[in-house]
């Protein structure tokens, strides 16, 4: 949950209401592409494709290995990735904050011209 956590929380900082839509794709397509419900081969094939770049993958695989009994080589593996796409998450956000602060500050101010939210 950190690990998602930080993917979601670098996706708002860095877009916004933009990142929230992300995190909510994301989202998604983690609970429907990671063979928490069914087994990956019987997805569709656009869920084989992204299935190993997914955090819930992971998540899912150390739960079971931590469930049914560890296989020590597995479950660091599934740690290791966890660590590095929370890692990379954190080296995204800071290196690209003041580009995106750019862009999100004038997309921000247009869509306050247009009224189209309020508050």
């Amino acid at each position: 949950s950190i690990v998602f956590m930080t993917i979601i929380y670098t996706a708002v900082s860095l877009f916004a209401h933009g990142g929230i839509i992300i995190g909510i794709v994301l989202l998604v397509m983690q609970v429907a592409g990671t063979s928490g419900n069914f087994p990956i081969e019987v997805n569709p094939e656009i869920y084989q494709v992204i299935f190993p770049y997914l955090p819930f993958t992971y998540a899912i695989s150390g739960m079971r290995q931590v469930l049914m009994g560890i296989v020590y080589s597995v479950l660091l593996k599934d740690l290791a990735i966890l660590g590095g796409m929370m890692i990379g998450s954190i080296v995204i956000g800071v290196t690209c904050k003041k580009f995106t602060n750019k862009w999100i500050d004038k997309f921000t101010e247009k869509l306050k011209e247009s009224k189209f939210l309020i508050g």
